[in-house]
């Protein structure tokens, strides 16, 4: 009877320990929580976005408001720079340059603004072969 308490009680301690090691790993990304390359803090992650067209169109994402511009014509193999402009609910403006695709897969890179209290970044060209010419925007969780 001992021998069962002690296993039961082993197994709860477990089962415990991988509840709440697998709540702290998989949570953030279904909440849509994630670290953005470069950084130790968490961030609030949107979708996925591509250029369809190169006409401009605008994300409001928790409170700040991210303007894709336009891309450059660039040659195939070469990455190609994407321009945005972020505005914050403060009225502060940020225009930001990356970049996607290009011939060499590359780390993900990475463009943040100097506003704080959100600070906003950009991640482009990250992930496999399908994400390479797309970007998401990450918002501080502050």
């Amino acid at each position: 009877m001992a021998r069962k308490l002690k296993l039961s009680i082993r197994l709860l301690i477990v089962l415990t320990l991988a509840l709440v090691l697998g709540t702290l790993v998989i949570a953030p990304h279904v909440l849509g929580f994630e670290q953005v390359p470069g950084s130790n803090k968490l961030w609030h992650v949107s979708e996925a976005y591509s250029v369809g067209s190169n006409e401009s169109f605008t994300v409001v994402f928790h409170s700040v408001e991210f303007t894709f511009q336009y891309e450059e014509g660039m040659p195939l193999d070469a990455p190609i720079p994407i321009h945005f402009m972020v505005t914050f609910s403060d009225s502060a403006v940020e225009n930001l340059t990356t970049s996607i695709g290009g011939w060499l897969m590359q780390p993900p890179r990475v463009v943040m603004t100097n506003h704080t209290n959100p600070q906003a970044a950009i991640v482009s060209a990250y992930g496999d072969s399908e994400k390479w010419y797309s970007w998401y925007y990450a918002v501080s969780f502050d």
